[in-house]
């Protein structure tokens, strides 16, 4: 109860950008895709494990504005 997993759409005051906390010793990966429904969604950041929690900010390109995503761990193959 006292952790959440959730994937936020986040500015650090220069871009925009993807942000999620990142529990020490876990890994990531955050899919995505354009649309909603069934079909197979593409990698689109892997995150290693560290020994300590982190947050982690990934910068959203124009061109990546009508995507969905979503976040998954571990790190999928």
């Amino acid at each position: 109860p006292a952790s959440a997993l959730k994937l936020v759409l986040a500015a650090d005051g220069t871009s925009r950008g993807l942000s999620f906390n990142a529990a020490a010793n876990k890994s990531y990966t955050v899919q995505a895709r354009g649309t909603l429904g069934p079909g197979v969604w593409q990698r689109w950041l892997d995150v290693a494990p560290a020994p300590t929690n982190r947050v982690i900010f990934q910068a959203i390109q124009p061109t990546d504005d009508a995507r969905f995503y979503r976040l998954l761990t571990p790190q999928q193959p």
